[in-house]
């Protein structure tokens, strides 16, 4: 059993600059953020050995979180807002699991599962953002019903050297939601245009999935397959519109792993696959997300193609105490819903619709890790670097063609000195960029520095210094972190005494600096003051 009740003061500024073709401007929010959690949380296990060979499991969840968050919002806008925001959220989940053991080599097991989620949201914002001269402020109320059951049985089994598995299931789901967005004075209440929602959707599916693992030689072959009959249904009743889909899926998968030796292989895998569709991309009226960003859908039933195809190599060598792992990854996916976005400097509407379009990932990454003996230090250089390509429409553009580049790298090392003081230190350099009709680029360096002395094996002190640097191309502030703990546990004792000084440095506040296909966007939260915290523990 949980119970948390807590309070959290915050205070969060966002800026962008906004560059689209030949517009440019600048929008910006200073939020002050009182949030009230409250959560009870309740769990039990049961577990029964009816046999020797079988095991019955039952697992039941219960959760009921109410959170209550104040907003003081000052921005470019023409006013500055007061928001109340309260959701609540009830979720319970049951787990029902047969295991039997049928042989040495072979299991059979089923699983029943049901959860259901209700979720009820009041918001409201003053003055109005729709018409601060007639109404005094917005209110919305949201509603969400989602019903979950699951169920499957499964049969595991070896054959000599090879294994394989094959599982038969489905599932049915129902999620409801309804929302209405309105305007409020004294005298009256009115609802904004048409934004009031209240649909349903329906996903059911049966399916039936196998692999089977063959080892032949030094080749590990494993082919898996998935069938599924799917049916969609999505009724939305302010607009009479229903929609219904019904399809048969073939997914298959391929995997190829190749023993070069004891201690590397490599490894190619590849997969076709469906995507799933989620209620968020099915209202058609405006939802309020904050105060200025409104939402809406054209809803579409269809489902996105994906291909995956990863190339992989891994050294694992003990003897020399080396990793090694290198690689690729290729996603193409076709069919999404994409973003047809209204942005000026007061507001921003969001309209999400299915083009049958592709967008592709590719990604490549480079690790490895060797111990130095000669100076007891293991060594780590980390490498990542990854391409996006995907598609939106800006302000009432064609369908623009965006590519965004990431490349994170980063070493670290370790020392395990025969002394009572040892070193960690790890330096990240981060670069990202976006490229449309404009240019946006940044980079970013981070330095985490940590002392470890251990004069007495009962006493432990650690010093950590990090040192950040949002943007070297961009005027921005650096920050400097300072934590220090002490930790002594006596010998043959049952407690613990830690001493933590936390922020000793006394920074006000952290940025950080990232781009988008339009725009430079700076974060800056504001940061507890130096504090010290100290903490006992005992066990019994």
């Amino acid at each position: 059993m949980f119970y948390v009740n807590d309070k959290i003061d915050s205070n969060q500024f966002s800026q962008s600059d906004i560059e689209i073709v030949n517009e440019r401007f600048t929008i910006f929010d200073d939020v002050f953020i009182t949030k009230n959690p409250v959560q009870y949380r309740g769990d039990l296990e049961l577990k029964l050995n009816s046999s020797k060979t079988s095991l019955l499991e039952y697992n039941i969840s219960f959760r009921d979180e109410v959170i209550k968050t104040d907003r003081n919002i000052s921005s470019n806008q023409a006013n500055n807002f007061d928001s109340f925001l309260e959701s609540e959220s009830v979720f319970i989940n049951q787990n029902l699991e047969f295991t039997k053991r049928l042989s040495n080599k072979k299991a059979l097991q089923f699983n029943l599962d049901y959860a259901t989620n209700d979720l009820g949201q009041n918001f409201s914002i003053e003055p109005s953002i729709f018409n601060n001269i007639e109404f005094d402020n917005d209110t919305q109320y949201a509603d969400s019903k989602k019903h979950n059951l699951s169920f499957k049985a499964l049969i595991l089994g070896r054959h000599k050297k090879s294994n394989y598995s094959f599982v038969v299931g489905g599932t049915l789901d129902t999620e409801l939601f309804s929302s209405a967005l309105l305007s409020q004075n004294n005298l009256q209440t009115i609802s904004i245009g048409s934004n009031l929602n209240n649909l349903e959707y329906k996903f059911n599916e049966i399916y039936t999935q196998g692999t089977y693992n063959w080892i032949l030689g030094k080749f590990t072959v494993s082919p898996k397959y998935s069938f599924r009959t799917l049916n969609q249904s999505l009724g939305i009743t302010q607009d009479d519109i229903s929609l219904n889909s019904n399809i048969l899926l073939f997914e298959p998968s391929l995997s190829l792993l190749y023993a070069i030796d004891q201690t590397s292989h490599i490894n190619f895998t590849s997969r076709i696959y469906r995507g799933t569709n989620s209620i968020q991309n099915f209202y058609t009226d405006g939802i309020l997300l904050d105060n200025r960003i409104l939402r809406n859908n054209i809803p579409d039933l269809r489902l996105n193609r994906n291909q995956n195809y990863s190339l992989t190599y891994q050294k694992n060598d003990l003897f020399n105490q080396l990793e090694l792992s290198l690689g690729g990854n290729y996603i193409k996916q076709r069919g999404n819903f994409f973003t047809d976005t209204q942005i000026d400097e007061f507001s921003t509407l969001i309209t999400t619709f299915f083009l049958p379009e592709s967008n592709e990932n590719l990604d490549f990454f480079f690790n490895v890790s060797k111990l130095l003996p000669w100076i007891n230090t293991t060594i780590k250089a980390t490498s990542n670097y990854s391409i996006v390509n995907f598609k939106n429409i800006l302000n009432n553009s064609e369908l623009r063609n965006n590519k965004s580049n990431f490349f994170v790298n980063s070493i670290f090392f370790k020392s395990a000195f025969n002394s009572s003081i040892n070193f960690q230190n790890k330096t990240t350099h981060t670069y990202q960029e976006h490229r449309s009709e404009n240019l946006f680029t940044n980079q970013s360096i981070e330095n985490e520095l940590k002392v470890i002395f251990k004069p007495t094996k009962q006493l432990v002190l650690s010093l950590n210094y990090n040192y950040v640097v949002p943007s070297f191309d961009r005027n921005s502030n650096n920050f400097s972190f300072l934590e220090s703990t002490i930790t002594y546990k006596p010998k043959d004792k049952n407690w613990q005494l830690n001493f933590t000084g936390v922020n000793l440095l006394n920074e006000k506040i952290f940025e950080q600096i990232n781009t988008s296909d339009a725009s430079i966007n700076r974060q800056r939260v504001d940061l507890l003051n130096r504090y010290i915290l100290l903490n006992f523990g005992y066990n019994f």
